[in-house]
């Protein structure tokens, strides 16, 4: 039911051949990917072509990667008009490319606090809705679902908006990328068991793409870390992943290439136990 990917631009910006061989040869499954950052040649998703495409997932085919989701990741809770329309319009846009490779999901995050520091985060969520509205329907008519992501630093901020995001909208193409960490803060490391059964409890059913990292805290400050060093229960995560029923990619987010064999087994084990 879970099985082991990566973000594709970890491991760097390249032809589409010989960026998947790379990640193939770690021994990860599937990927998530933003053309703009991991395919050469491609600077936005106005530059998504049929042939690019076609060269895309004829090397994923190749290198029997499985694929569910393009990252497209606009701000889409800016409060000034047209910065949030022009969000808007490029997403459309990775809507078009989703549809075109076959994924079922594009994710986005919801812009953060400190890219708009005189927002009220009230205002910015006002616009976060205003940007699903215009999406939805296209992402309908594509069969995509659009998987919102919560950050803590960000428009969508905790378990909380996410669930009543879900129930305003009431649709089956909006959807949750669930990036454990990023609703992880420092005074959740004695209690991070409770922050995830909310997490479960408020939007697991609506989980269609898990990223995974690590973290730890010092003096008071989250730190970048590997998995080795990280303070996450990932076995108690990913009991409630599997507890979910459905078939996830779990996807490695700051992916270190040259660490990927030992990265990609260390998500599989946890994925088979």
């Amino acid at each position: 039911m879970l099985t082991v990917g990566v973000r594709s631009h970890d491991y760097g910006k390249d032809a589409p051949e010989a960026l998947f061989s790379r990640i193939a040869k770690d021994g990860y499954q599937a990927v998530m990917l933003a053309y703009q950052k991991a395919i050469a040649g491609v600077s936005s998703y106005h530059d998504v072509t049929p042939e690019i495409v076609a060269q895309t997932t004829a090397a994923l085919r190749e290198n029997q990667l499985a694929i569910n989701t393009l990252g497209v990741y606009m701000e889409l809770g800016m409060v000034d008009e047209a910065e949030r329309s022009k969000a808007v319009a490029q997403f459309l846009t990775g809507l078009k490319a989703a549809k075109e490779t076959g994924v079922a999901n594009v994710a986005t995050e919801t812009t953060p606090f400190h890219k708009q520091p005189n927002a009220a985060p009230e205002d910015a969520l006002k616009s976060l809705y205003r940007s699903l509205e215009e999406i939805l329907p296209t992402a309908q008519e594509y069969r995509l679902k659009v998987c919102v992501e919560p950050v803590f630093y960000h428009t969508l901020s905790s378990p909380q908006l996410a669930k009543q995001l879900l129930k305003d909208f009431a649709t089956p193409w909006l959807a949750i990328t669930f990036d454990p960490v990023n609703l992880f803060q420092p005074r959740h490391v004695h209690s991070q068991k409770a922050l995830w059964d909310v997490c479960f409890d408020y939007f697991g059913h609506a989980i269609e793409v898990v990223h995974m990292k690590g973290i730890r805290v010092e003096n008071g400050q989250l730190k970048k870390c590997g998995f080795e060093d990280s303070v996450i229960d990932y076995p108690y995560l990913f009991a409630g992943l599997k507890a979910c029923r459905k078939p996830l990619h779990v996807i490695r987010e700051e992916a270190d290439p040259h660490n990927g064999k030992a990265e990609a087994a260390f998500l599989q084990a946890l994925c088979s136990e």
